[in-house]
């Protein structure tokens, strides 16, 4: 049997258009706001094109819609090496209900952040963390080629966290 071909992947990834506004009210706070719009519709579909290969072609269609983001970030500036920093996150989904399924039933989401900076001559490093609260998606279907369930998405609520360690020279 032959496994050798070639693959060939078609798609057209979404433009994204940022504006943001950054200001510093008083001495060592810095403020910054963005809105983001991604242009998930533009993004429909991944082609798969397996020439010479036992694999079959394949298309997986998205049916994304379009997409907003609003950020919120501040940081303190505690001494010249150390800050503080939070940030809170609206992120809505691209996934229109009607194409959810219980392998990625994301809905819209609020994300919470802290972090710390800490400057040590070119040394730099940063500790972060996130919480990720996903709002609640129901009437989704599942058919397992027999039958069809109702599936629903409770919520849903992700920590993460993050360590940076930079050096320039």
């Amino acid at each position: 049997m032959n496994t050798s071909g070639n693959a060939t992947l078609t798609a057209d990834f979404p433009a994204s258009y940022t504006a943001g506004l950054g200001f510093t009210p008083m001495e060592n706070l810095s403020i910054e706001f963005d809105v983001i719009f991604t242009q998930w519709e533009q993004f429909d579909r991944i082609e798969f094109d397996f020439s010479g290969s036992p694999l079959p072609d394949t298309v997986e269609d998205f049916n994304y819609k379009n997409t907003w983001r609003f950020q919120l970030g501040a940081e303190y500036l505690v001494t010249d090496a150390f800050a503080l920093r939070a940030g809170y996150v609206y992120d809505q989904s691209p996934i229109r209900h009607e194409y959810t399924s219980p392998l990625l039933p994301a809905n819209d989401r609020n994300l919470f952040t802290l972090g710390a900076g800490y400057k040590y001559d070119n040394w730099t490093f940063d500790l972060s963390g996130m919480y990720i609260v996903t709002k609640e998606r129901h009437g989704m279907s599942m058919t397992d080629g027999v039958a069809t369930y109702d599936v629903d998405f409770k919520g849903g609520t992700t920590w993460g966290a993050g360590l940076s360690v930079g050096c320039s020279f």
